[in-house]
């Protein structure tokens, strides 16, 4: 079963905008899909929408045979990334991360506290007004716990399932996402002399090739980011 979670900056969006991408990637991967159907963040509680979301993960967990599967995979873009990485880090909290078998993530918001890039960003941005998205995060990341408020970005990345990261490719998307991936590999060196490395990697969203003989979740990968940034260019 593929776990997805929307985006929407916590705020809006909901589950059934994303009927047509779990439909396709039901056909075309042969699994199961699940769009989790989180509260929103509407009154600035964002601790209350990402336990929602930890919840519903860890009830999955629970319930496997319900589906008749033994695994999943969890995706999420921009702060859907955000709130099924934090589902992960709960999973493995409890030891029970190893049932994930894989981590898509298409422009996942998983620094808080905002990146330079961010922070740089006009409010003519094309795509992020800069400006609103900082206060935003200012906004809704206070009700978090302590632990969590910078984002998963800054938590230890140790023991967590092969992960996949889409960025954008073009100018006015690829820098407002450099800076969250380089501060990525910075950390890798420390985790690694910790043996502790996350196995993954970026992928621009222009190296989508088809499915050749890649395994089950990069070709879920694949075929979320044809439909991803299919509907935003």
């Amino acid at each position: 079963m593929l776990l997805h979670f929307h985006g929407g900056a916590w705020v809006t969006g909901s589950a059934r905008l994303e009927d047509r991408l779990a439909a396709d990637i039901a056909g075309e991967c042969g699994m199961l899909v699940a769009a989790v159907d989180f509260p929103n963040a509407v009154d600035d509680d964002l601790d209350r929408t990402l336990q929602e979301c930890i919840a519903t993960t860890a009830w999955v967990i629970d319930n496997l045979e319900t589906f008749g599967i033994d695994c999943i995979f969890l995706s999420g873009e921009s702060s859907g990334a955000h709130l099924a990485l934090e589902s992960l880090l709960s999973l493995r909290s409890t030891g029970r991360h190893s049932i994930v078998r894989g981590f898509y993530a298409v422009c996942g918001a998983f620094d808080l506290e905002g990146t330079a890039s961010l922070r740089d960003s006009p409010g003519s941005a094309l795509l992020i007004d800069g400006p609103s998205a900082l206060e935003n995060l200012h906004r809704l990341s206070p009700s978090l716990p302590v632990h969590r408020r910078r984002g998963p970005l800054h938590a230890v990345l140790q023991g967590l399932p092969p992960a996949v990261h889409r960025r954008g490719t073009r100018p006015h998307r690829r820098r407002q996402h450099r800076d969250a991936f380089e501060l990525v590999q910075r950390r890798r060196p420390r985790l690694a002399r910790r043996r502790a490395g996350w196995p993954s990697r970026v992928q621009p969203h222009a190296d989508t090739t088809g499915f050749h003989d890649k395994c089950l979740w990069e070709a879920v990968a694949e075929r979320a980011a044809e439909r991803e940034f299919g509907r935003l260019e």
